[in-house]
């Protein structure tokens, strides 16, 4: 472990309960697929695919960070490499997915008649293969800029190479997250369709990444030596980010809903019609007010620069992000809302898994770059606000 991740943070501990935590998710959710293999199916997915979107957004931010030069990118760059670098291990969750399609797909059920042209794109082979090349562009993306930026470390310049690697990992990864939006969550109701699903599945990813790394940051950025780049500035642009991924996000709702129920066209409004149906209509109008709580909040004068409220709201996006994702997966498959103490076992085990390896990853490097001359120039002109110890701010200079 780097001298740089000591402090107080006991990595090793964590982590142990972490494993413990997931160990536990695992035998429950054992337990429910002995009394309903179908269901367990769907949890397994909704697991999958809450834990799949944290590490995409964890990509996304890796792969904005790489392009940009801020101090807001300098506290979160290290920490979304660690949970980018978690990809290998959603690429093994996988596997009994694509192995068990007609158990988890209503498209690949036997009988089902799709039509010819939906049949040359929603075959089980076809899907199973452009599955392996998603995972296979973002775990690429995710190791390689990041190892870059750790080869800085020894000494080594690549700054030159990796901008321009990180605006090409951009383009394939807005194709890749697209199409795999598409996959793994729009054709649980092969009759729907929508435009605009992968830029919105995107959105649910940057504000999960986002929301997560605040949690993490808030562990560190009173303690050296993140606390000398997490200064009110700092805090304030990534409380202002945390704001336009949640606009964003509701935004391309929004737009998606209007588009979709204005038009009436069966086809598409079935996306809304099952999940406005019996108790999934007030599932959802509960989960519309709770977005619209955090965005009240974050608008409110000084909030984006309180810390403490600052990763409360992170940490609340990002629970929200569970809760959509379930209002994603389960209502194809229930006419009403049936919800299961079980159902969110797997969500345990596989976050204790993931927990895990992200600390493993993180504890391996410094939280900070060094012989990084870009962030030695950040910390060579200081912000005329700091943090006093209670954490409010004041003048830097009195």
């Amino acid at each position: 472990m780097s001298q740089t991740n000591s402090g107080t943070f006991n990595f090793t501990l964590v982590q142990i309960g972490a494993i413990v935590v997931a160990i536990v998710g695992i035998i429950l959710g054992t337990l429910g697929a002995a009394s309903d293999l179908d269901r367990f199916y769907q949890v397994y997915l909704f697991a999958f695919l809450f834990w799949l979107t944290l590490a995409q957004g964890c990509l996304i931010w890796l792969l904005l960070g790489s392009v940009f030069d801020s101090r807001w990118v300098y506290n979160l760059k290290r920490l979304a490499a660690a949970g980018a670098r978690t990809m290998p291990l959603l690429g093994l969750l996988a596997i009994p997915l694509l192995v068990s399609q007609p158990e988890v797909f209503p498209w690949a059920k036997e009988g089902v008649e799709l039509g010819a042209e939906k049949e040359v794109y929603l075959n089980q082979a076809f899907f199973a293969l452009r599955s392996l090349i998603y995972f296979l562009v973002w775990t690429v993306l995710a190791y390689v800029l990041s190892e870059w930026d750790y080869a800085a470390d020894r000494g080594e310049n690549t700054r030159a190479r990796v901008q321009p690697v990180a605006i090409l990992g951009i383009v394939l990864y807005f194709i890749t997250a697209t199409f795999a939006a598409f996959d793994w969550m729009l054709s649980l109701d092969y009759n729907s369709f929508s435009s605009i699903f992968g830029w919105l599945a995107m959105s649910q990813q940057a504000l999960a990444g986002l929301g997560f790394l605040l949690m993490v940051l808030a562990l560190f950025w009173t303690t050296a030596p993140m606390v000398n780049i997490a200064t009110p500035k700092a805090i304030g642009d990534l409380g202002a980010l945390l704001l336009v991924s949640l606009m964003t996000w509701g935004y391309l709702n929004f737009m998606q809903f209007i588009v979709i129920w204005s038009g009436n066209i069966p086809e598409k409004a079935n996306l809304y019609a099952i999940r406005f149906n019996a108790a999934w209509e007030g599932y959802s109008i509960v989960m519309v007010a709770l977005h619209f709580i955090a965005f009240v909040l974050l608008i409110l004068p000084g909030v984006k620069r309180m810390r403490p409220a600052l990763a409360v709201l992170g940490g609340g996006l990002l629970l929200l992000r569970v809760v959509e994702m379930y209002w994603i997966v389960m209502p194809p498959f229930y006419d009403n809302l049936r919800i299961e103490v079980w159902d969110f076992a797997l969500i345990l085990g596989f976050g204790g898994f993931w927990v895990a390896l992200f600390l493993w990853s993180l504890a391996r490097q410094p939280l900070l770059p060094e012989n990084d001359p870009s962030l030695e120039g950040h910390l060579a002109r200081p912000d005329h606000e700091v943090y006093a110890p209670d954490g409010t701010v004041r003048p830097a200079y009195e």
